[in-house]
């Protein structure tokens, strides 16, 4: 038995018992759980599956319709931040809501009860449940049968993305599909946007193909040749809007997304420069003391040090927040944003902070 430098209690097994049964009451309210989503109408397969989540053989099964999700997620996640790293390119064809959860609070259930019960009743196409990756203990709420109940009865489909491949949680098992990592489930969500988009634009344009050549037959007085020939060149002329369009979506969001790896290397940067700058001002702090003209006494010394980590503690904290938000785009308008397209092109090409950057993507110029 010891305390480990977190100040946790480790106990280390050396031998167990022959009798030794796995089925303590932790191991019980799994099963009863289990049970639960067999009522509930959970797939067997899911509840009771060894390898549930997607990859190989098994494929996320997307809603046709991927438009408006809700993301359920502790806000400071670094797998949030993974997650939208990797929808990034695709976030002018997706509207993401976030809400802020932790599984570890006493009333997580509850607020994951309502939270879901929010997304039903604001029609949402998908809600999608993150969590990185962690201990044992920080990833058992997930095991909780109200979290679990709660997602296997919801109308909206429900996808997770909790820890890493060797965690298979409750919630996991209730939900409608789930991957191994918030990265996954991202990169995967972003194929099945660009994917859907493609096809409702490829359905629109046969609409309008048929409505287009139906007015053109009620014509009379042209022929069968030449109504061809008109035909044939709208299609032509819809295929090259839709392909066009669709570079102009790729082109901005490549523009955005190197944008924010930019942006995150510089900030990274700066934090690399702040404990450097720590450091240097705590190894040589008799001497600043000495300039400052303040006597180097122990208790001073204590003093100084103390107040050089907190201020640094404090800023590495707002930087790594800053960098987990730079894909969010500002909830204010700028108050002189660029003119046109050209403009915001040359601007974030050029933008090195996080600031910045969430006001250009607020004003891309495809959510004009």
């Amino acid at each position: 038995m010891a305390i480990d430098g977190n100040g946790l209690l480790v106990l280390q097994v050396q031998k167990i018992a022959e009798n030794f049964s796995s089925s303590g009451p932790l191991h019980a309210q799994d099963a009863r759980t289990r049970q639960s989503l067999l009522a509930a109408g959970a797939p067997g397969s899911r509840v009771n599956g060894s390898s549930i989540h997607c990859g190989g053989k098994i494929k996320p099964a997307f809603p046709k319709t991927l438009k408006k999700i809700l993301v359920i997620s502790p806000e400071d996640s670094e797998g949030l931040a993974d997650f939208s790293g990797e929808i990034a390119t695709s976030r002018r064809l997706l509207t993401v809501t976030y809400r802020n959860f932790r599984g570890s609070s006493d009333a997580a259930p509850e607020l994951l009860e309502a939270l879901i019960r929010e997304a039903n009743e604001a029609r949402y196409d998908l809600i999608l449940i993150i969590r990185g990756g962690g201990d044992w203990a920080s990833l058992r709420p997930y095991n909780h049968p109200t979290m679990a109940l709660a997602v296997a009865c919801s109308k909206v489909p429900v996808a997770s993305a909790i820890g890493h491949k060797s965690n298979t949680s409750m919630v996991d098992r209730a939900a409608a599909f789930s991957f191994t990592t918030p990265t996954a489930a991202g990169k995967a969500l972003s194929a099945a946007v660009w994917s859907s988009a493609k096809t409702n634009g490829a359905d629109t344009k046969n609409r309008k193909g048929a409505k287009q050549t139906s007015l053109v037959r009620s014509v009379p007085g042209i022929s069968d040749e030449a109504t061809t020939q008109l035909r044939s060149a709208r299609e032509e002329a819809a295929s090259l809007r839709e392909t066009v369009d669709l570079v102009s979506r790729t082109h901005i969001s490549d523009l955005i997304g190197i944008a924010v790896r930019r942006v995150s290397l510089l900030s990274k940067g700066v934090s690399v420069l702040t404990v450097t700058g720590c450091a240097s001002v705590v190894m040589f702090q008799n001497a600043i003391l000495l300039t400052l003209g303040v006597t180097g006494s122990p208790l001073s010394n204590i003093l100084f040090s103390v107040m050089i980590l907190v201020i640094s503690f404090v800023a590495l904290k707002a930087q790594r927040s800053r960098r987990l938000g730079a894909t969010q785009p500002a909830r204010r308008d700028m108050k002189r944003p660029p003119e046109n397209f050209y403009a915001w092109r040359d601007r974030i090409k050029r933008t090195v902070t996080v600031r910045e950057l969430r006001q250009l993507i607020r004003h891309n110029p495809r959510s004009r």
